[in-house]
């Protein structure tokens, strides 16, 4: 378990806010107006910029929780905890971890050349669809799909992502949280046959209650929070 200091007061929202960012916003504005406690940390679950733009208050550090999801899945009790909660005939960590990377590490590429480029191309929701396809498919798909949001040719945007797994990215950097999540369920569905336990949500929260203070402490979220309090003099974190 994770446990905040109460030398001061903290509060800690966790936004479901996947297609819901305006009640997200109206929910930290109410808190900012109505707040008791001096100081917030709004661990957030989606695509948060929105509101990264919009609560622009120092008193309130905003936060992604995909990261968290990743650090779990390579860690190995977390992971192998969340596939005994599915089945006593799950397969292994390990293949389960190269095959998971294995089926994302393509639509990674994509991911990446999407983000260092700024081209503009919609990739939510579609990882169900296209984990485990090749870089080819995958694009393929996005245009099918209508997902590619600029003039940008099939053939330029190939070259981009074919660019991309030329280079030394290292392919756990590809993965992001809930694409985890959802790669995960899917290839369990496979390998035993089974939808019991395997939705992303429980397979995420399988995980997570594996998971302790000290695997936290080597999270990029639990760094950008305390780099945050230690900018405004706080002393959050009691692990």
């Amino acid at each position: 378990m994770i446990t905040f200091s109460l030398s001061i007061l903290v509060r800690i929202a966790k936004l479901e806010i996947a297609g819901n960012k305006p009640k997200a916003l109206a929910s930290l504005r109410h808190y900012l107006k109505n707040k008791k406690e001096k100081y917030a940390v709004a661990i957030l679950d989606g695509d948060y910029d929105p509101l990264l733009e919009a609560v622009y208050e120092r008193e309130v550090f905003l936060t992604d929780c995909c990261d968290l999801i990743s650090q779990t899945f390579y860690t190995d009790r977390s992971l192998q905890y969340a596939l005994d909660v599915v089945s006593d005939q799950a397969p292994s960590v390990s293949e389960v971890r190269d095959t998971v990377e294995e089926m994302l590490g393509n639509l990674g590429y994509v991911r990446l050349a999407n983000h260092r480029h700024r081209l503009e191309i919609s990739l939510c929701d579609i990882t169900a669809k296209l984990a485990g396809k090749t870089i080819e498919e995958i694009v393929d798909s996005l245009f099918k799909m209508k997902k590619v949001n600029t003039d940008l040719s099939k053939e330029c945007l190939l070259s981009l992502c074919k660019t991309e797994r030329a280079g030394d990215c290292p392919v756990f950097l590809l993965l992001r949280g809930h694409d985890i999540g959802i790669a995960v369920s899917v290839f369990l569905k496979k390998k035993i046959k089974s939808g019991k336990n395997t939705s992303p949500t429980k397979i995420e929260d399988a995980m997570l209650a594996a998971y302790d203070s000290k695997d936290f402490t080597d999270t990029d979220m639990y760094k950008s929070i305390s780099s945050w309090a230690s900018e405004i003099g706080l002393d959050i974190f009691s692990v």
